[in-house]
């Protein structure tokens, strides 16, 4: 399970969209808007509810990656054997297929990062 705490831009995004909602229900702030923060962060685009969905997208596209990334690295700290090249080779394409899925999602919203 991964800790929030040594994921602080996945913390990020969760804060984030909670805000979003809050403000979506009517919380005002003196600060800024979170949705405004969230759209000069990401550099999104659209409405407060599509920022909202982008940012579960995004948070649970990054913890999936993360947590293929420390399955990878405890397979490669592994004595080498065909079975675990098999499977460093598996988490390499399961990473790589997040990874396009992230780039699609950004593109998706108009995201430039």
């Amino acid at each position: 399970m991964l800790e929030l705490s040594t994921q602080p831009q996945i913390f990020h995004m969760l804060q984030l969209k909670g805000a979003i909602r809050l403000e979506i229900k009517g919380l005002k702030t003196k600060g800024g808007s979170a949705y405004a923060h969230a759209k000069r962060i990401y550099g999104v685009k659209g409405s407060r509810e599509k920022i909202v969905i982008y940012l579960e997208e995004m948070a649970q596209l990054q913890t999936q990656r993360m947590q293929y990334i420390q399955m990878w690295q405890h397979l490669a700290a592994k004595d080498s054997t065909p079975a675990i090249e098999e499977e460093i080779e598996d988490r390499e394409n399961t990473i790589a297929s997040i990874n396009a899925d992230i780039n699609k999602l950004q593109e998706k919203y108009g995201s430039k990062k």
